[in-house]
């Protein structure tokens, strides 16, 4: 899967989520992991600009790199709150981490459906877990993906905030 894929696939996973924010108040919250989806959807796929480390490997592409990545994440915002004085709330900070973690883990769903798949629990288990479906390269389902989940996740964004209403 290529980075739009990736974006689009967790905006897919994320629109659920975005619906249940804005319906409740926190259209903030949703916007926000919305546009941090569409920079960091392609994050782990970073392994292949990094030399010795192995695509799809345990460093970014494993269930333990989204635990690494949700935890690191949550204490780089708290050292830069207290350092800085950057205005994050506990709830920021705790929104973002575990939107990171969920970002990864999409990322890893996005893999498990092409033919190469991924090794989720790598290095414990080197089993290799494929669907089987497409490419990761597929034109086609990379765009199909993206549209699928940007539409869907400003559906949920307009439905959970009764911008739109279906009748």
């Amino acid at each position: 899967m290529y980075k739009k894929g990736h974006v689009g696939i967790t905006a897919l996973l994320y629109s659920p989520i975005a619906y249940t924010l804005a319906h409740y108040n926190h259209t903030a919250y949703a916007i926000i992991g919305f546009i941090t989806i569409w920079f960091f959807a392609g994050l782990p796929d970073i392994d292949q600009k990094i030399p010795k480390v192995t695509h799809r490997g345990p460093v970014t592409h494993s269930i333990f790199s989204a635990i690494g990545t949700t935890i690191l994440t949550g204490t780089i915002l708290t050292l830069l709150t207290y350092t800085y004085t950057i205005p994050l709330t506990t709830h920021n900070i705790t929104f973002i981490s575990l939107l990171m973690g969920f970002i990864m883990l999409a990322h890893l769903a996005g893999d498990i459906i092409t033919y190469s798949g991924i090794t989720p629990l790598s290095p414990i288990k080197n089993t290799n877990y494929s669907l089987e479906l497409c490419g990761a390269d597929s034109t086609i389902l990379n765009w199909t993906f993206f549209l699928t989940g940007i539409l869907s996740t400003l559906t949920a964004i307009a439905l959970g905030t009764n911008l739109l209403t279906l009748h």
